[in-house]
Order: C-alpha cells, then structure tokens, then sequence
C-alpha cells in the first residue's frame, strides 16, 4: 500500500514518534505499553518527515507466536510503514521532492495494520495542511473525504482490528509492495548519474 501528501512543508509536525505510534495501533495492551520498533525518531519526524514504524505483535500478544501462525513464516505480522519524501530514499536522502510518500512493506496488509496506515496518513496530513492521493498522485482527496472513504476501517478500535489481523493472516498472501522493487531500481539509476552520497563523517578519511 501507498499513498502520498501534498501539503505545506513550511510547517512542522509537532508530536513525536511515540504518540504518533499510539495513534496509529494503541497506547497499552494486555495492561502493557505498546511494544515498537522504529526507524528515526522525533528529530527526523520533525525535521524530515521521516519516520518508520511497527508494532511488535508477538512481543504484545503471544498468540502471534502460537505454533501456527509461526509456521506461516510470514512477515505480515511485522508490518512496516514508513513516511518519507518521495525522492528521499532514491537520493540517498539529498533530494526531498513534491510530496510526501508513505508506504507499508507489503501490497495487501492486515487490518490492524491498515488502521494503523490510514491514522498516520490522517495525522501528517492534518498537522501539514495538506491533502492526500492514493491514485499516484491522479486526484487529491481532502482529509475529511478520506475520513469518509476509509470509515469502515477507521471506526474499528484497536482491539477490533486487532482480533481481525489474528485470522487474516492465515489468508492474506505476503507479497512485498512493488513500490520497494521500484524504489531500487531508481536509486541504482540515480546513483549511476550522480554518484553514491558521501556522508559527513566519511569526509575525515
């Protein structure tokens, strides 16, 4: 899944990784708070609009190591979303672009995770002022409209949703989104013209 962000990049994102994260999945389950793996923190969220996340299921509830779900060896159960400007990654993080994107690991994902996937597009794109297209950037959608478009998702709690991605997993086919295979693809050809990055700290030696 992806979608991407138009919006007004002159403003700051204001909350952190953590509350985001909250946000998206929850704040406490099973009487614990919420155990996730991120890459970035509140620094590159602000600054950057750079951020991934996910939540680590079986560390939250066990029954994401019951045997059967462990013999699937799918990686559905650690989902990643990631929001980054959609020239970022292909730049090696020297050029930003027009939009932001945000993309998750796989094309067809779990409920709990789409939830999680759809509040993170909601949150960047209300404290941005901006709008959202998941047609590649054809039509634009205000915030509200993808409110209404995604409802029957957005109106399940965690604990629903959660419940749902239990048994979706022994049906949902874990294929990697495309847009990874793509995003390669252009940083190879992006690197063949302009050269591979050289970080500050490599500069020294």
């Amino acid at each position: 899944m992806k979608l991407y962000i138009k919006g007004d990049f002159k403003k700051k994102i204001t909350f952190g990784y953590e509350e985001l994260a909250h946000k998206m999945w929850t704040e406490r389950i099973n009487g614990k708070e919420l155990s996730i793996s991120h890459s970035g923190n509140d620094e590159t969220l602000q600054e950057e609009n750079l951020i991934s996340l996910y939540h680590n299921k079986w560390l939250n509830d066990n029954r994401w190591s019951n045997s059967d779900i462990v013999a699937l060896h799918s990686f559905l159960k650690m989902e990643n979303i990631s929001l980054e400007f959609e020239l970022a990654r292909v730049s090696d993080y020297r050029e930003t672009g027009e939009y932001l994107r945000i993309a998750s690991s796989h094309k067809d994902i779990l409920t709990v995770d789409k939830r999680a996937f759809y509040i993170m597009a909601i949150e960047v794109a209300t404290a941005l002022d901006g709008i959202i297209s998941e047609d590649d950037r054809v039509t634009w959608i205000r915030v509200d409209e993808f409110k209404e478009r995604h409802a029957d998702v957005l109106l399940l709690s965690f604990e629903e949703a959660h419940e749902m991605g239990l048994k979706e997993v022994f049906n949902i086919e874990c294929v990697k989104d495309p847009i990874w295979a793509e995003l390669k693809k252009q940083r190879a050809e992006y690197i063949k013209i302009h050269g591979e990055r050289i970080w500050e700290d490599e500069k020294c030696w």
